[in-house]
């Protein structure tokens, strides 16, 4: 919550969110909403424990999490 980041997201929540060439407006905010906030942990937690050596579970139980949401409503295609 320190992050310069963070706290312009929560300032000022307008973002562009760039994959590869593609630009997408969009919203940041902190999550606060407790269903959310377990269902993007486990999500992250998912995805990266894998190839991870170590254990992530105190990473997933302390971190901050924050949601980008596009302003279209449209995912970026990958």
């Amino acid at each position: 919550e320190r992050s310069d980041w963070v706290r312009n997201i929560v300032t000022s929540p307008e973002v562009t969110l760039r994959i590869g060439d593609r630009e997408f407006r969009a919203l940041g905010r902190l999550v606060t909403e407790p269903n959310e906030d377990r269902v993007a942990r486990d999500l992250v937690v998912g995805k990266y424990q894998p190839g991870y050596r170590g254990d992530l579970t105190s990473w997933r139980d302390g971190a901050l999490v924050v949601a980008i949401d596009l302003e279209s409503g449209e995912p970026p295609a990958l």
